[in-house]
């Protein structure tokens, strides 16, 4: 096996460096067992690209390697005999030249991370869980981690996860959502404050409905464009809701806030306010993108909100938007739902979007006063 001083022709070399620091994550993730490494072109397009003379210098520094003992070079069993020599052999990596590649690249060799984070982990007598895998942040040595999971551990305090991630650690408040296996050895569930959902709600002169929106630019629009008023609706917009599993019907779980334009009285704001956390006489709807999420919020809403009912005049704005070809691919969302709790939904929504595969954003419509 080969010492540990770093080739010349590494330095700069961003493709043999990209390429060593992938082998070093696989290694590390096999526990112990060689790896076979095929020279593919997702994993080595720097052996596929028209710079033949590029390409052949790179496998020189293969059989580079090689010679040091970090690696053996295989010949594949079915090849193109035509095919350049580096498309035609794969590679045998064993376990213990992971060290040497870490030496090469000036990072951590993640078992020596891992064994260090272990010791501070016993040392600041946090759970011994905690040390089954490695936790790290750039720039802090393990025993300061350490050191500030011990002061979350016995904080007597109670705040939201933000509150507690950002006081802890390094101002960072998405540090504990990005680990919640630490949140579960560390925060019992009592102290962690509910992050409360902004409500906010606009009440006309006369209300004879509440319709709650998707989308801030919507609310504001219904209010100021005058249809609200028009029409005695009251019109609410939950800012940070976070599903289902928040519940919003509790007082400690929301804050409620009255635009500006709303009718000065004071009882008609407190028979809303009552009729939100106790039940609702006024019919109840919401609308929403004609889109997954949209059905899936619809869905979550319905659970705590039995009496939620799905606006009919907004989506057959959408749909009539969807079928005049105003409409978008969207990715990164959930399936569309199977079902939902509103049979008009699923009779005119649910078979348009499952038809069409594409989606129409509340934004596109803007009602008018009649």
């Amino acid at each position: 096996m080969s010492d540990t001083a770093a080739p010349r022709w590494l330095e700069g070399n961003q493709d043999m460096r990209r390429f060593l620091r992938q082998l070093v994550d696989e290694l590390h993730a096999e526990r112990a067992q060689p790896q076979l490494i095929q020279l593919t072109r997702s994993r080595c397009p720097f052996f596929y690209r028209a710079l033949d003379e590029h390409a052949d210098w790179l496998w020189e520094l293969f059989q580079d390697v090689a010679a040091r003992g970090l690696w053996e070079i295989k010949a594949q069993r079915r090849s193109r005999a035509d095919c350049p020599e580096y498309q035609r052999h794969h590679l045998r990596v064993p376990y213990c030249a992971k060290a040497v590649f870490c030496a090469w690249l000036g990072i951590a060799n993640p078992d020596q991370a891992l064994l260090a984070w272990r010791a501070a982990v016993a040392d600041y007598a946090l759970p011994a869980a905690l040390g089954d895998k490695i936790l790290s942040v750039p720039e802090r040595s393990e025993r300061a981690l350490a050191q500030q999971c011990q002061r979350l551990l016995h904080s007597t305090a109670t705040l939201t996860l933000y509150q507690f991630s950002a006081r802890y650690f390094w101002g960072d408040s998405k540090f504990l959502a990005r680990h919640p296996r630490l949140v579960a050895l560390l925060l019992p569930p009592a102290r962690i404050k509910p992050r409360q959902a902004l409500l906010h709600f606009y009440m006309p002169p006369c209300c004879e409905q509440l319709l709650l929106v998707e989308n801030q630019d919507s609310y504001l629009e219904l209010v100021s464009s005058g249809y609200a008023r028009q029409h005695n609706l009251a019109i609410g917009f939950m800012a940070g809701y976070k599903g289902a599993e928040q519940h919003i019907r509790i007082a400690a779980h929301h804050s409620i806030h009255w635009h500006p334009h709303s009718a000065d009285a004071d009882s008609l704001k407190q028979q809303l306010v009552e009729q939100w956390l106790a039940g609702f006489s006024l019919p109840l709807y919401y609308w929403g993108d004609l889109d997954s999420e949209g059905l899936h919020i619809f869905n979550a809403l319905q659970q705590q909100l039995p009496e939620l009912q799905a606006w009919q005049p907004g989506y057959q704005a959408l749909l009539a938007e969807l079928h005049a070809g105003n409409a978008h691919r969207k990715s990164g969302q959930r399936p569309l739902p199977e079902t939902t709790a509103s049979p008009w939904l699923n009779q005119q929504v649910l078979p348009a979007l499952q038809a069409s595969e594409l989606a129409v954003d509340q934004e596109a419509v803007i009602l008018g006063l009649a």
